[in-house]
């Protein structure tokens, strides 16, 4: 992690003496060499702000791993991991969604998963055992935005699965104010709750927090 940091900030400070050496020789050269300094300095920068976004998101994982570690017994454990996930949500980061495996699920004669219409009334309604969704929250506007395969749409024979599909749903169309704080995770406008990465429904488990983007 030092050593990350080292080369981050080496390149930081490669970033800043090049703006400086811009400015004191700029104005004696060419335009033709002008521009190459000017296009080479525009370079520096966008790597200087990789770098930075870099640095911000592994603050954010440490900040995240420190808030899930153990506190006071299995019930403070829990509300650590729950509090990680709000970390990374309220950052502006996409956590995954795992849903666990469940004979339940509707499948077709030939094993596939069903989909359409007649579909909606298995195991997880509108989404699928066995499937990641991929879901993050916008602090600004409380909307929550969930991206994966939906029951209800078509069979995608690519994706050996249902068709992708994306909303969002805020305060309007919830009616309340869910933040990630709560425990809460709202997938299309359903309500799940978090008990440490499992992801619970009705007080079952059907899933856990797996990774993130």
């Amino acid at each position: 992690m030092t050593s990350n940091h080292t080369d981050r900030s080496s390149t930081i400070l490669k970033v800043l003496v090049g703006l400086i050496v811009f400015n004191v020789v700029g104005i004696g050269l060419s335009e033709v060499q002008r521009r190459h300094l000017a296009q080479a300095s525009r370079d520096q920068l966008a790597e200087s702000a990789r770098a930075i976004a870099e640095m911000n998101k592994r603050l954010l994982l440490m900040q995240a791993e420190l808030r899930s570690r153990p506190q006071q017994g299995a019930e403070g454990f829990r509300l650590g991991e729950r509090d990680a996930a709000a970390t990374l949500l309220n950052a502006g980061m996409t956590i995954t969604v795992r849903f666990d495996d469940n004979p339940s699920e509707a499948v077709g004669r030939d094993a596939t998963v069903s989909c359409g219409s007649d579909a909606l009334s298995s195991y997880l309604g509108i989404f699928i055992a066995g499937q990641s969704y991929k879901v993050s929250f916008e602090p600004s506007t409380q909307r929550w935005r969930t991206s994966g395969p939906s029951q209800l749409l078509e069979y995608d024979r690519l994706a050996k699965t249902c068709a992708l599909f994306t909303a969002t749903y805020g305060p309007a169309e919830l009616r309340e104010k869910i933040l990630p704080e709560s425990g809460t995770l709202v997938l299309w406008g359903s309500r799940f709750q978090l008990e440490g990465k499992f992801v619970m429904r009705n007080g079952v488990k059907v899933g856990e927090v797996v990774g993130l983007d």
